[in-house]
């Protein structure tokens, strides 16, 4: 069985996480995206489909929204299915495929679980799948405002952090092998 976590890029700066496994793991705390149709427990997104198979195309349209919406606010989102490995790796290659990853399988290979998108149905499946553009454009709208947010003072101020008072480094209290270099360049 498989349980891990992807990040899923937003920017070259910014990622999502979400963590895929077998669905009955899925704690409380996180949104669920069901992929078994053999197991009946509540989730958010609700894809039934068979084990080794491919689902529905209409399903997984709505739930991929619902998932993308979800992510975008920020909301933890945990993707399942029996084993974590088949059905979820084709969502969370989906996902990432929503996301604007150019090789989705390997990427969720890569990130997630080797031997996830387990048959080569699964994985035309995934090469085959064409985003919905209502979804490309909230993703777009985010990575907007995701680089625009970059460049306010709200980020700076809540994303650098500074040294307490007593542990301020400084040219006097640092011993630093570059000294050596830069005071060479100095005399010279």
């Amino acid at each position: 069985m498989a349980k891990g976590t992807l990040q899923i890029p937003l920017t070259g700066r910014q990622h999502f996480v979400v963590t895929g496994g077998p669905f009955r793991e899925c704690p409380d705390t996180m949104w669920g995206v069901k992929m078994a149709a053999e197991i009946e427990k509540p989730c958010a997104v609700d894809i039934p489909t068979r084990d080794f198979h491919v689902p529905d195309r209409l399903l997984l349209y709505r739930g991929l929204e619902k998932a993308v919406d979800l992510v975008l606010a920020g909301d933890p989102i945990y993707v399942g299915c029996m084993g974590g490995i088949g059905r979820t790796g084709l969502f969370l290659a989906i996902l990432a495929k929503a996301f604007g990853v150019k090789q989705p399988v390997k990427f969720v290979r890569a990130g997630y679980y080797a031997h996830a998108v387990e048959t080569p149905e699964q994985q035309t499946y995934v090469k085959a799948f064409k985003v919905n553009p209502r979804v490309r454009a909230k993703i777009k709208q985010a990575r907007r405002q995701a680089r625009w947010y970059f460049w306010t003072p709200v980020f700076w101020k809540s994303n650098l952090t500074r040294l307490p008072e007593e542990k301020v480094i400084t040219r006097e209290n640092h011993d630093d092998p570059i000294d050596g270099v830069i005071e060479q360049l100095e005399r010279s």
